[in-house]
């Protein structure tokens, strides 16, 4: 179910329609997202996502990580359309 419509066996195509902002203060985020040596070992990303980019692309071998059911607070700032 999407919202109240039921897709079944069906075609579908569904188009998301968003905005981005740069200047995110995204970094090099947060989480260990691409391999940072010969041996695979998960950190980082290499460059922080840039003050005027809106998105970054790449492929990764680094598995996701286990999924949990803790609540984590949010730290830092947030980007200023997130304030109240």
């Amino acid at each position: 179910m999407l919202g109240d419509l039921e897709i079944g066996s069906e075609a579908v195509t569904l188009q998301l329609t968003g905005a981005t902002r740069s200047g995110g203060g995204w970094g090099a985020g947060p989480y260990d997202v691409m391999p940072i040596d010969a041996a695979g070992t998960a950190g980082p990303m290499l460059t922080p996502v840039g003050a005027n980019c809106h998105r970054r692309y790449f492929l990764t071998s680094v598995p996701p990580p286990e999924p949990v059911c803790d609540y984590v607070p949010v730290e830092g700032d947030l980007c200023p359309a997130s304030r109240p």
